[in-house]
């Protein structure tokens, strides 16, 4: 056999490994884009997702205090370790439940959400909370938070059109997993929608009652010290 390599399959084998390793030749999932509020479903273009990831939907069940629930739903190409999760988070009036599912098939919708049933009993924590079109709000009440909520959020959307765009800020408490699926964004040729989230720990209603305890205590003892002078 001879040990000359042929120039022309040395060449092929050249550019076949530089396009595997490129990632071109990588199969890349097709899914559904798009977002709508008030609704369970929405429909949307068919876009080529990044390797690696899925076909994804965001339902979301927002509850009014006055018991009335709508839905808002987002459809997108999604990171699989994001699949079958739950988020919760309560501001001013509202409480809101996002369930995320996911499918792995061209242009494939994931399973219906089920609303699993959550502790809504105050946890003894308390967020600032507000909500404002723009983008910051002044939080001039607190918010007991619930259940597993243990976090303290801020999140502002931003919604640009053709023509005109707008923003909404918010503030309350959440839980974890709700801080780290807030950050997203989605764009098409005709808008942008683009969602930025800040957490932090919240106030613990027995670590201020005793903070209010220790400077009516200090208090007393001055009073006391200058009585003696």
């Amino acid at each position: 056999m001879s040990s000359v390599q042929n120039p022309v399959v040395s060449m092929l084998f050249q550019i076949c490994m530089l396009y595997i390793l490129s990632g071109k030749g990588a199969y890349s999932l097709s899914c559904t884009l798009c977002i709508i509020e008030g609704s369970i479903e929405c429909v949307g273009e068919s876009v080529s997702c990044p390797q690696g990831l899925i076909c994804s939907t965001s339902s979301t069940e927002i509850t009014r205090f006055d018991g009335l629930i709508y839905y808002n739903v987002r459809k997108y190409c999604g990171d699989p370790g994001r699949c079958d999760r739950m988020a919760h988070s309560t501001y001013t009036n509202y409480k809101s439940l996002e369930v995320i599912t996911c499918c792995d098939t061209e242009n494939c919708t994931g399973p219906v959400p089920t609303w699993p049933k959550y502790n809504t009993e105050p946890n003894g924590l308390t967020c600032p909370t507000c909500a404002y079109p723009g983008f910051d709000c002044l939080a001039k009440d607190t918010i007991q938070c619930i259940g597993k909520e243990e976090k303290c959020f801020t999140q502002t959307e931003y919604h640009q059109g053709l023509w005109q765009g707008n923003v909404q800020t918010m503030r309350g408490c959440s839980t974890e997993s709700h801080c780290k699926f807030g950050n997203w964004s989605m764009r098409r040729q005709d808008f942008s929608i683009e969602s930025r989230i800040t957490c932090s720990f919240p106030n613990s209603g027995n670590s201020q009652s005793f903070s209010f305890f220790l400077i009516g205590l200090c208090l007393v003892l001055i009073h006391i010290y200058l009585e003696q002078k």
